[in-house]
């Protein structure tokens, strides 16, 4: 009954083996594999006790010289995958923001709408306000990369100038370049942990190795996930256009004139003007220690100037 221990354990150690030397290329997954390690260690040597224990004789483990030649196989493998591929695009998310000076912004608004549409892109969103001359509009619209150039050019063409025009670019392939090999990577890690589930015998195997391997395929779903983001965000550049017309200053006064209006402008220049005399007296009254000796001193001079001398008498004969 013993004899079926070691090899089932052997098979479990190399394994485990394999484990972390394919878990050595993922980089920031490598903390998980190494919890997945401890912990199918510990299962391992519980599902041998059990098939020890129940007399099972599987079959017999490949030798362990064996199995250590194909987990370096594997390893060299993995890790020349990434140098042996073609050189990967790179990925830019580009994105420009549009500031035009428009005849009316209610015309510029559906013509640049329809430039989207033509171009194979769509609007995002779009905000307006004001009315007449005071109208204003912004419009985000999502256009095809390649055709990023080209829709500035013909929305500049709609403007009679353009006040503003700020592009901007985020290279993201270095980030899309190592996500691809992390999910490699978890794949592989998460092929070994179905296999090693398979083999387990004992519910307290099943359940250790089953959570091992849903945090590893949540992993791959969050990687997978920003590996699209990525794509699309790179396949559909953002370009943010903000319409405008000039304010027409009209020379003739207003119709609605009103008296009321005028009465109250006036009390309220009469309000700011009481405060700023208020203002002015409370500085000074701060401010007396300091100028109010000078100014008595001052004025206690001019008078002792202006005091009139003795007049000599002249002698009578």
């Amino acid at each position: 009954m013993a004899h079926g221990g070691p090899p089932m354990r052997q098979r479990l150690f190399v394994g485990l083996l394999a484990l972390v030397m394919l878990s050595a290329c993922g980089g920031s997954a490598a903390p998980v594999f190494n919890q997945t390690s401890q912990g199918l260690e510990t299962g391992g040597g519980t599902a041998a006790a059990a098939e020890s224990a129940a007399g099972g004789t599987a079959g017999v483990a490949a030798p362990v010289s064996e199995l250590q030649q194909q987990t370096n196989l594997s390893g060299e493998q993995n890790a020349g995958a990434p140098n042996a591929q073609a050189p990967v695009q790179r990925l830019v998310i580009r994105t420009a923001n549009l500031q035009l000076l428009v005849e009316k912004v209610d015309d510029a608004e559906v013509q640049v709408r329809r430039l989207a549409d033509t171009r194979g892109g769509y609007v995002l969103s779009s905000q307006a306000s004001g009315e007449e001359s005071e109208r204003r509009a912004t419009v985000e619209l999502k256009v095809p990369a390649q055709r990023f150039d080209e829709v500035i050019a013909e929305l500049s063409k709609i403007a009679i100038k353009v006040e503003g025009l700020d592009v901007k670019g985020q290279d993201v392939t270095d980030e899309y370049v190592d996500l691809e090999s992390r999910l490699r990577n978890l794949r592989a890690v998460e092929a070994r942990l179905q296999q090693f589930l398979n083999e387990a015998k004992r519910i307290e195997d099943l359940l250790q190795i089953n959570q091992q391997l849903g945090e590893i395929q949540g992993q791959i779903e969050e990687a997978q996930g920003r590996i699209t983001y990525l794509k699309q965000s790179a396949a559909l550049s953002t370009i943010t256009v903000s319409l405008y017309s000039d304010a027409v200053v009209s020379l003739v006064p207003e119709e609605s004139w009103s008296p009321v209006t005028t009465a109250r402008a006036a009390a309220k220049n009469l309000i700011v003007f009481g405060q700023g005399l208020a203002d002015l007296g409370i500085v000074l009254a701060v401010w007396a220690p300091f100028w109010l000796p000078f100014l008595i001193a001052t004025l206690w001079i001019r008078r002792r100037l202006r005091r009139p001398g003795p007049t000599a008498s002249v002698a009578q004969p």
